[in-house]
């Protein structure tokens, strides 16, 4: 599956260390030049976990900068990947 390189993108991160508790999934809404970059300003931080983006688009973007997120950074968002939670 190919994604279109727009800057906007939602990454679900998989924690999978937790053993009998099942993965822990936690939303990112990332603006970022690409997705190498976009992943790897998670990987860069959370090294152990893995990191998938699961959409990208125009429409993201726009949301992104709505929430005021900084090209090279992202937030932590609901499962709807809409509602800001923290920053990074």
């Amino acid at each position: 599956m190919s994604l279109t390189t727009n800057d906007g993108f939602i990454i679900e991160t998989h924690d999978t260390r937790r053993a009998g508790d099942g993965d822990k999934i936690t939303r990112w809404i990332v603006l970022a030049l690409d997705e190498t970059e976009a992943l790897g300003l998670l990987k860069a931080e959370m090294p152990d976990l893995d990191h998938r983006i699961v959409a990208s688009g125009d429409d993201i973007r726009a949301q992104a900068r709505r929430l005021g997120i900084e090209p090279g950074t992202y937030r932590q968002t609901d499962m709807t990947g809409l509602s800001p939670q923290s920053d990074r």
